[in-house]
Formats: structure tokens, C-alpha cells, sequence
């Protein structure tokens, strides 16, 4: 009988080793799978990271003509696209399930003022992810302290500053406010606004080029503007087109009279008639301030009614 258990005792023993061997195979294939998989998916996210990019839907430049590329030319400069792009970059991931980077990566780029709206954050095939939204459009620089602040045409902060005069762009000066906390928020006060209102409506006209900017700073308390001559010279406009203030002409008539003066040898084809000061704002005509003539100079003499605009006559204080 103590053999019969003796042999029963090496079977089992025999079946315990062979079980730990086979134990200790799967644990060893299972980490020489593991390492596989793990290397695996290395080479897989390495080749996602690769083939990884971002392509916007940049705002075209109206008028221009598609770069070499066959891309629509854009008013945005390199810089700040390749900024843009960056930060897209930053925001999102290789992982094609994270939906929580595109989430996040809308709300970066809205962050930055020059989207009014993100449209669609997607993933593409081949590793692309599209950006899609509303740009803000650029229309003047104001001038608040030392710096010139680039704005939308609704007056909305935007993410450039520049040193003065150094934009190329229309200048809105004297506003009543400081510039916003933040990209994207509107410039308080409306006296802003009123002279993007006016830039607007005297661009598509000839005496646009002798604009240099707008001077709100009669606006809030008389509502009244001056528009700037690249002379430093100062047409007094008044309301701003679609605004009424009592006694004064309307937009058209006043826009009238400084085409005329643009167009008119006798006052230099100078929208200013080539003075320091005139005043558009009286319904009898352009008025052309003495005081502001050098001592000594006599006032020119009164210029013929533009059409359809009424009379013009010289005034003295």
C-alpha cells in the first residue's frame, strides 16, 4: 500500500510542476505580447504624430490673386498664422477618439479675438484636423497712450498692438475709454464704433486717400466727429452717417462738398481745400475757419456750390 501512495504522491507532484511550467509559459507570452502590442502601438502613435497637422480656413484678401500654392492670398500675416497653427497644435492630440482636445482647442483659438464663432473643429483622414469659424476683419488701429490697438469693424479688441503711425491703417484717436480687458470684447463707449462708421463710409470714395484717421473726441459730449487729413489738417464732419444731430446737413451733402474739394484745382483737389481747419456741419456750405488761417493770409475765396449741396461761404470769428 505505501508504494501505490508513493507513486500517486510523484504523479501529483509531476502534474503540480507541469501546471507552474505552463503557468509560468502564459505569463511569459503574455509579457512578450504585452511588450509587442506596447511597441506596436508606439509605432502607431508615433506614425499618427508624424502625419499629424492642422489646416485652417484662412480669411481671403479681397481682390488678390491664389498664392503658388493655389491657396486663396490672406491678410493675415506669416507670424500670426503660424501662431494660430501653434496653438492648435498645442490644444489638440494624435489620439483620433479625444473629442475633449477638439472641444478644447475651439475654445483656445476663440480665446485669442480673431474668431467671432468656431464653426468646426474636425478630424480628417490622414491625420488633418480642419479648423473652421467666423474671422474678425481688421479695420483701424485707436490710439490709447503710446500704442496703437487693432480693431474689427465693429470695433471689437483684436491681438495686435503697434508702435504709432506704424499700422499703415486708419487712426482713431482720443477715444473715451481705455482699450478692453480682452480680445474679442468691444471697445466701450460708442465713439469708436461712430468713427468705423465713417472710415466705412468715405473708403469706396476718392477722398478716402487723404484720410488719416478720425477724432472722436467731441463725440460722446456733442456727438461730432473730425476726420484727420494725412496733412494733419481737420475737416469737422459732425454726425457720423446714419446719426442726427439738429442743424446739420445730411451724410450725403457732406460727402458731396469734400468730393468737390477733392476734385476742385482751386482748393489743391484737397479734401481739406488745403487748410487747416473747415467745418462741414453748417447746412449753408463748407465754411472755412479765418482763425485758423497763418497771420497775415487772406481767407481764399468762397468755392461754387458742390452739386445738389447748397451754398459755401467762408466764416470769421
Amino acid at each position: 500500500m505505501a508504494r501505490k501512495n508513493d507513486g500517486a504522491t510523484r504523479w501529483q507532484a509531476a502534474g503540480a510542476i507541469v501546471t507552474v511550467a505552463l503557468v509560468c509559459a502564459l505569463a511569459i507570452g503574455l509579457l512578450a505580447g504585452q511588450r509587442a502590442l506596447a511597441e506596436r502601438a508606439g509605432k502607431v502613435r508615433e506614425s499618427q504624430t508624424e502625419a499629424f497637422r492642422v489646416e485652417f480656413d484662412w480669411p481671403p484678401l479681397a481682390g488678390a490673386q491664389p498664392g503658388p500654392d493655389g491657396q486663396p492670398a490672406t491678410w493675415l500675416s506669416v507670424t500670426q498664422r503660424e501662431d494660430l497653427t501653434a496653438l492648435a497644435m498645442r490644444s489638440l492630440s494624435a489620439n483620433p477618439m479625444d473629442h475633449a482636445a477638439l472641444q478644447r482647442t475651439g475654445e483656445a483659438l476663440l480665446a485669442t479675438g480673431w474668431f467671432s464663432t468656431i464653426d468646426s473643429v474636425q478630424r480628417a483622414p490622414h491625420g488633418v484636423v480642419r479648423i473652421r469659424g467666423q474671422w474678425r476683419i481688421p479695420a483701424a488701429v485707436v490710439r490709447s497712450g503710446d500704442r496703437d490697438h487693432l480693431v474689427s469693424t465693429k470695433g471689437e479688441l483684436l491681438p495686435v498692438t503697434y508702435r504709432p503711425d506704424a499700422s499703415r491703417l486708419k487712426v482713431i484717436y482720443n477715444p473715451c475709454n481705455p482699450p478692453p480687458s480682452k480680445p474679442g470684447d468691444p471697445w466701450l463707449g460708442g465713439d469708436v464704433q461712430a468713427a468705423l462708421a465713417l472710415l466705412a463710409y468715405v473708403q469706396p470714395t476718392q477722398a478716402f486717400g487723404q484720410v488719416m484717421g478720425v477724432d472722436v473726441r467731441n463725440y460722446v459730449r456733442t456727438k461730432r466727429l473730425e476726420i484727420v487729413t494725412d496733412r494733419n489738417n481737420r475737416v469737422l464732419w459732425g454726425a457720423p452717417p446714419g446719426e442726427f444731430n439738429p442743424g446739420e446737413p445730411g451724410a450725403d451733402v457732406k460727402l458731396k462738398w469734400m468730393l468737390y474739394l477733392r476734385a476742385s484745382t482751386d482748393y489743391g483737389q484737397r479734401i481739406d481745400a488745403a487748410r487747416p481747419v473747415i467745418d462741414l456741419t453748417n447746412p449753408r456750405g463748407i465754411m472755412i475757419d479765418q482763425a485758423t488761417l497763418p497771420e497775415g493770409q487772406e481767407p481764399p475765396a468762397p468755392p461754387p456750390p458742390a452739386p445738389d449741396a447748397g451754398k459755401t461761404k467762408t466764416r470769421k470769428r
